[in-house]
C-alpha cells in the first residue's frame, strides 16, 4: 500500500526532486526512483553505517537495531542508482538548507521516535 501511495504521489506532483528521510534497505527509495520525473533525483538520507549515533532520543531497541544494520539501499536495482543520491548523516544534525525551495516531494520514514519525526517533518 505504501509503495502504491508513493508512486501515485510522485506522479501526481510530477516530482523532479524527492527527499527521503530513512533509506533502510531501499524499498521506498526504489518506488520513488521508479516514479520520479525524467531527469529527476531522489536524495535519501540515513545514518552512517559505520557510526549510527543519535542526537535525539531513540527509546525503542528495535529502532536502534535497524539503524545498526548494514546494507543501506541494498535492494535498489542497479539500473535505478543513477536516479539516487545517498546522504549519510543523523537527520537531526543534517543541514537541509542546500535543498530549500528545490524539493517537490519529501517522505519522512527515518527513526520513529516523536523527536525524530518532529525534526524530520520540520526539515521536510
Amino acid at each position: 500500500m505504501e509503495c502504491a501511495a508513493l508512486a501515485a504521489l510522485s506522479r501526481l506532483v510530477d516530482a523532479k526532486q524527492v527527499f527521503e528521510f530513512g533509506t533502510y534497505k531501499g524499498v521506498s527509495t526504489t518506488q520513488l526512483a521508479l516514479n520520479v520525473a525524467a531527469g529527476g533525483m531522489v536524495f535519501t538520507l540515513d545514518l552512517p553505517e559505520d557510526h549510527p549515533a543519535y542526537s535525539l532520543p531513540t527509546p525503542k531497541p528495535e529502532e536502534r537495531q535497524i539503524a545498526a544494520e548494514g546494507g543501506k539501499g541494498i535492494l535498489i536495482p542497479r539500473d535505478l542508482l543513477d536516479r539516487v543520491t545517498f546522504l549519510s548523516s543523523d537527520s537531526a544534525t543534517f543541514d537541509e538548507s542546500p535543498y530549500h525551495e528545490t524539493i517537490d516531494l519529501a517522505f519522512v520514514d527515518g527513526a520513529h521516535s516523536y523527536e525524530y519525526v518532529k525534526s524530520d517533518s520540520e526539515k521536510a
